[in-house]
């Protein structure tokens, strides 16, 4: 038996972290030929649609122009490695693909006669001037036989995998002026800077599958559990490491199903925010979590445990065992020896951390030392994104006295209660392989034993503490749900609040996270049931009802910069600050039109604000006007103003709302509810110019006048 039978296996999985590039697909699947491994293929559901669109092609014989198109990471490449793979699609072979150019032609023999297809793996690449010319002419050709069909002109398939933004870029170099080709242009700009795919869906003979598309909430949770649920993962359990593998106990940590959950959640959060989650940057993710190190640039696999444990094996053989007959407490506090003499080897491994890659960030920074220069980071551009934007949760970074009081002295009794003493031991046994709570012990122990004036190395002791506790409450995040604590916290003395002691998104700067996903989700569920194109959301009704009036009190503190707590969930007050001094008060020109209601019923249709989703799942707020029609047949079009509330947003106004975040918290943010509030106001005043131009006379200077409300805050904290 090998001493580790499934090393084959690990570093398969570990080609697709770290050294990922441009060519990442062919990079794995030639590593897992190498190590006779079957590489995994994931059946997206929009991918399937793809491929039966593209056999309608095929088995019909239609020329036709097929775009892959998408970003890089989003598996286009990949995509058409397996239709030429596939028997019943074009049934080429793997050595046939490897052995072949970037652009490369071939004929198959279909049912109703031969059919030449031309294959572009990555339009990026820069192919000949040759090769250019001829791919331009067959895709020209297949255009003039759509727009002039005849029955025998020979079969043409070309199919071309490409970056949205080279794929646009491209084929507007290709083709001037040709009017043919132009339609199918305007086409493709339209939905490539759009979204817009209403006019290329109507040109025959071309096909465009956004491969962005295909990956969501069900796929990523697909694909996580077939990596980490894998039974060639059985294997390990033959190795004479097994016990002590780190890479087997991060696997085991990472199948708590909680951990997925928060995942999912975080993915939810950062997608509305604007980000875009690739199959590449979600492998990268998991494969980090499961062979990071504390230590290294490198990842674990099998060689790195094997020879480590080789040194290691005599100071666990120290440790004093444990027999069968052992309590609880002396098997946790045997495995917490043994975890810190692994972690404090080059096997040290702690998956949350790596999950948000600050591993990698670690691992840059010592080597950077070493060579006594700035660190260089070491990841590609394409990876850099997606840990960059795990990075803006500051996940850690955030805490309350209470959890902290807990991490630092929850086993103390003497400062909390028997019962949480005992949780804290439990939430140590069961969830801290990391050796992260007795480290802190020792950290705290140390610098407590410490004259406080000492210029010891108390300072370096604190800065480990301070590392030590964002690790703790990364691990908090993952493991431990709210309300199984809160039941447990809720009638602690420290807690006198009346506040749950743990609510996961409080050790993140997103800490109304939960409160943002359960209003989308209420909106989903309405939409789902009896919801119309068009109409307003319905909120009364749903358990999110608060939180919506909520955010409207924050909307209304940032539109009038007071703090406004009367009335201010009922209307929105559209003010207009003094232009030539802006610490002056803000005024409303007409308390009748400028008063705008809150809908939270879905009812109104006109001068009103309103909760709508747009597209698929926007959170949107909507003001529209309605069409108006002058005496003298003149008309003033409808008009609608849109707010998106993504979780930036939404995070804002809710801090707005409770009181814990300054006016000027975000630029972004308040560019974009200024923008949103000039926009009504606009709508409004081409509404009552054009009622006074063509409906009814202009009233006078002193009813004018009458109407202008200046903006202060009354006894009872609403407007006067």
């Amino acid at each position: 038996m090998a001493k580790t039978p499934n090393s084959g296996f690990v570093s398969y999985l570990g080609s697709y972290g770290l050294g990922s590039n441009l060519q990442y697909d062919e990079h794995v699947a030639k590593t897992a030929q190498q190590f006779g491994i079957e590489a995994f293929e994931f059946a997206l559901p929009q991918q399937q649609e793809y491929r039966a669109a593209i056999k309608r092609a095929i088995d019909q014989r239609q020329s036709c122009l097929i775009l892959l198109s998408g970003r890089a990471g989003d598996g286009k490449t990949h995509f058409l490695r397996t239709l030429f793979t596939d028997p019943e699609y074009l049934g080429g072979t793997r050595e046939e693909w490897n052995r072949s150019p970037n652009c490369f032609e071939f004929t198959k023999q279909g049912t109703g006669g031969p059919i030449t297809f031309t294959l572009v793996k990555d339009f990026t690449s820069n192919d000949s001037d040759a090769e250019q010319k001829k791919l331009r002419a067959t895709i020209e050709a297949i255009f003039s036989q759509n727009q002039n069909p005849q029955p025998d002109a020979p079969c043409r398939i070309v199919i071309i995998a490409g970056n949205n933004g080279k794929i646009l870029e491209r084929f507007q170099s290709f083709y001037g002026d040709q009017r043919e080709v132009n339609i199918f242009i305007h086409a493709l700009e339209r939905y490539m800077l759009e979204h817009d795919r209403s006019k290329i869906d109507e040109l025959p003979g071309v096909q465009c599958h956004d491969m962005s598309a295909c990956l969501g909430k069900d796929e990523i949770e697909t694909i996580y559990h077939r990596v980490l649920d894998d039974n060639r993962w059985d294997q390990c359990a033959q190795c004479p490491y097994h016990a002590l593998c780190p890479i087997v106990r991060n696997r085991q940590v990472l199948q708590e199903p909680l951990v997925l959950t928060r995942l999912l959640q975080i993915h939810e959060l950062l997608v509305d925010n604007g980000l875009h989650f690739t199959m590449r940057n979600v492998l990268l993710l998991i494969v980090n979590a499961l062979f990071g190190r504390t230590n290294d640039d490198k990842y674990l696999n099998c060689n790195v445990v094997m020879r480590n444990f080789k040194s290691l094996n005599k100071q666990i053989e120290a440790v004093a065992p444990v027999s069968s007959e052992a309590t609880e407490e002396e098997r946790a506090t045997y495995q917490f020896e043994v975890d810190r003499l692994v972690m404090a080897t080059p096997l040290g491994s702690k998956p949350f951390d790596n999950l948000l890659g600050l591993n990698l960030k670690a691992a840059t920074t010592k080597r950077g030392r070493k060579k006594s220069e700035e660190p260089q980071s070491f990841l590609s551009d394409d990876t850099m994104p997606i840990f960059h934007e795990l990075g803006t949760l500051n996940l850690g970074a955030f805490s309350t006295k209470l959890i902290d009081e807990f991490l630092v002295l929850g086993a103390n009794t003497d400062v909390f209660s028997a019962e949480i003493a005992s949780y804290h031991a439990r939430l140590a046994r069961l969830h801290d392989h990391y050796d992260l709570f007795g480290s802190l012990q020792r950290c705290y122990r140390s610098v407590q034993s410490k004259d406080l004036d000492e210029d010891g190395g108390s300072s370096t002791e604190y800065a480990q503490m301070a590392e030590l506790l964002m690790s703790l409450r990364r691990l908090l995040f993952f493991v431990l749900p709210d309300a199984q604590s809160d039941a447990i916290f809720q009638a602690s003395a420290s807690s006198n609040s009346g506040k749950p002691f743990f609510a996961p998104f409080l050790l993140t700067a997103y800490p109304f996270a939960l409160d943002y996903l359960k209003l989308k989700h209420d909106a989903l569920k309405i939409k789902q049931s009896y919801w119309r194109e068009g109409q307003g959301l319905n909120l009364r009704s749903t358990n999110s009802f608060d939180l919506a009036r909520q955010l409207m009190v924050g909307l209304n503190r940032a539109f009038t910069n007071l703090m406004i707590t009367s009335g201010a969930a009922e209307e929105v007050y559209i003010t207009t600050n003094n232009k030539i001094d802006p610490m002056a008060l803000s005024v409303i020109y007409d308390r009748s039109r400028y008063h705008v209601p809150v809908d939270y019923q879905g009812n109104a249709r006109d001068n009103a604000l309103r909760f709508e989703l747009l597209g698929e799942d926007r959170l949107t707020l909507v003001f529209n006007t309605p069409m108006l029609e002058g005496n003298d047949q003149s008309k003033l079009p409808a008009k609608q103003c849109y707010l998106e509330l993504n979780p930036k947003l939404f995070e804002y106004l809710m801090a707005l709302a409770v009181g814990t975040s300054g006016l000027s918290f975000s630029q972004e943010n308040t560019n974009d509810l200024a923008a949103f509030k000039a926009s009504i106001d606009a709508t409004i005043a081409a509404q009552i110019s054009f009622t006074y131009q063509h409906i009814f006379p202009e009233p006078s200077f002193d009813v004018l006048f009458n109407n202008i409300q200046i903006c202060q805050l009354n006894e009872a904290g609403g407007l006067d």
